[in-house]
């Protein structure tokens, strides 16, 4: 009975030895992940006593075990594709807007951002409208020889593009960019803002502007949604006119069909194409998943050689995404 009782209080002391050992781990993890945790502000000359944060960037997943399956799930699917053939890069970024936990699988890998700068213009023309208020009550008409410089949309063109000898509100200008992404809406509106206004806002929210060859990142690009999603950028009323305007985006062959249908997502698409030997496309979309108490942000960038292939990777990104979170969330 004694050589008992002596193995096991050895048993009960190894016991609770591993489990604070284990309990270290993940405080030290966790103190280790806070103090990598930076604020990103907004500092405004015309507001010298205040120093607004519009978010936080936060360290890789090492802290947020949590999320290890979606992580494993992630990087086995993306590099399947990419042994396959179906895509020559893919980039995924995933994170939780309730708890700022998040994943990537090459989420630093740049690409062509497209399209999907236009947020950033609707950005700047809201951010400007706050400050002036006739902005959104404002008309552009564009002179009948002014001949719109935009670049190809060759396979998802919008369906009724603004034309030159028209005049336009600043609102329908803001529909026709996000919901029907409109390279011809988005040049007016740049014309329109005018250089300063608009590089202020990529310079507010860390974004590559059109003029950095470098490309963008998926984490990067996060900046743009996060920022509306808590309405730190624009004003509550604002940031939920964005979204909803985002929620309306005639692109459904991404992200919204690897979701179950009437699943609220506020997102923006971006194709491109790079003239070289052979025709290389990159096919992006990236935005809130409105999943029921538990939303989250997905970014999926992807270059390969077509772009229906290109979406049916992104689709499949966004369904393993939604059923991993399902999981998770039970």
């Amino acid at each position: 009975m004694a050589l008992r009782r002596k193995l096991l209080l050895w048993a009960v002391g190894v016991g609770i030895f591993a489990c604070g050992m284990l309990a270290g781990w993940f405080f030290c993890a966790y103190v280790q992940a806070s103090r990598n945790i930076i604020p990103v502000r907004f500092s405004q000359p015309q507001y010298p006593l205040i120093n607004q944060i519009l978010y936080f960037d936060t360290p890789q997943n090492f802290a947020y075990p949590k999320y290890a399956s979606l992580h494993d799930a992630l990087t086995a699917y993306s590099n399947q594709a990419t042994a396959q053939g179906r895509a020559t890069e893919v980039s995924v970024y995933f994170r939780d807007l309730n708890s700022s936990e998040w994943v990537g699988v090459n989420e630093t890998e740049q690409f062509d951002p497209a399209s999907m700068l236009k947020v950033a213009t609707l950005l700047a023309t809201l951010h400007q409208s706050e400050k002036d208020s006739t902005v959104l009550s404002d008309t552009v008409t564009v002179p009948a020889s002014f001949t719109i410089p935009v670049n190809p949309q060759d396979y998802y063109p919008p369906a009724n593009p603004v034309t030159s000898g028209h005049t336009y509100t600043v609102p329908d200008l803001l529909q026709r960019l996000i919901v029907q992404s409109d390279n011809g809406a988005n040049t007016i509106l740049t014309l329109y803002l005018g250089d300063t206004i608009l590089q202020g806002t990529y310079s507010a929210l860390s974004i590559p502007t059109t003029a950095d060859t470098s490309g963008i990142t998926a984490q990067q690009y996060s900046h743009l949604f996060r920022v509306l999603y808590n309405a730190t950028y624009l004003d509550a009323v604002d940031s939920e006119k964005a979204l909803e305007l985002l929620s309306q985006t005639d692109f459904t062959k991404g992200l919204v069909a690897g979701v179950p249908a009437g699943t609220r997502v506020a997102h923006k698409f971006g194709e491109a194409t790079v003239a070289t030997a052979g025709a290389i496309h990159e096919l992006h979309d990236c935005g809130i998943v409105y999943y029921p108490s538990h939303p989250y942000f997905l970014c999926v960038m992807t270059r390969g050689s077509d772009f229906p292939t290109l979406q049916t990777v992104i689709a499949d990104i966004s369904r393993i995404t939604w059923q991993q979170v399902s999981n998770i969330s039970k």
